[in-house]
């Protein structure tokens, strides 16, 4: 039985033009090979990294669904390059998306690590349930943030082996680049924390401050007492 595979196309421009269009629908790799899985065509997000390098060959009705998936036609992925420009406009608008997703996330735990902390100043007997054997427990409520980083940390090879286990990572080439992503993820985060005269002064400025931001600084600042 014959399989039919592309060849109008190289592997590497195929590769290429599924990662950008797939930029431009704001998926990662794991949300495209999700797609395809439900699609019919069984991969995962190693898979997609592999098929954007042009490290894996791609069948027709593959390509087909691919292209189904991410709403164009086939010859969009197969016919034509986008441009340099257009690839770097498309991947820099997923980094401002995925940007302001992580910065609701980093909302929301805070919000968590806030709450844990005040369940902790109102009995601190509480802390003995949070002794781990390696690093202990907190020093008192105020300790916990740091705490926690620190319980992380120890247990930082085993979290990035599940995260490997479930496509969920970044690899990145050079040792150097990590300064400047965790620099790039740090900022990020900055703009999800805000002290209350913060708040306050946004609020005086006229700024209507709405969703996550806006939830969590009511939320501390009318915080329930357990």
């Amino acid at each position: 039985m014959h399989m039919m595979f592309l060849m109008t196309t190289s592997d590497e421009e195929f590769g290429q033009a599924v990662a950008s269009y797939r930029a431009a629908q704001h998926m990662s790799q794991k949300d495209l090979a999700s797609a395809l899985t439900d699609a019919g065509m069984k991969v995962d997000a190693p898979a997609v990294s592999r098929i954007e390098k042009g490290q894996r060959a791609v069948r027709l009705a593959e390509a087909m669904k691919i292209a189904n998936v991410l709403g164009r036609n086939l010859g969009d992925l197969i016919g034509t390059r986008m441009t340099t420009r257009e690839r770097v406009a498309a991947a820099f608008s997923n980094v401002e998306w995925r940007g302001k997703q992580l910065a609701e996330s980093v909302a929301r735990f805070s919000e968590e690590v806030m709450n844990t902390g005040a369940l902790l100043e109102e009995d601190e007997d509480l802390l003995e349930s949070l002794n781990d054997a390696e690093i202990g427990r907190p020093r008192d409520a105020a300790d916990f943030s740091r705490w926690y980083a620190e319980v992380l940390r120890q247990r930082i090879w085993s979290i990035r082996r599940e995260r490997v286990g479930q496509g969920n990572y970044a690899v990145y080439p050079v040792a150097a680049d990590k300064a400047g992503l965790l620099e790039a993820i740090a900022a990020i985060a900055d703009t999800a924390l805000l002290s209350s005269g913060e708040y306050e002064a946004l609020e005086d400025s006229g700024v209507m401050v709405m969703g996550v931001l806006d939830t969590v600084a009511d939320e501390v600042k009318n915080r329930i007492v357990f």
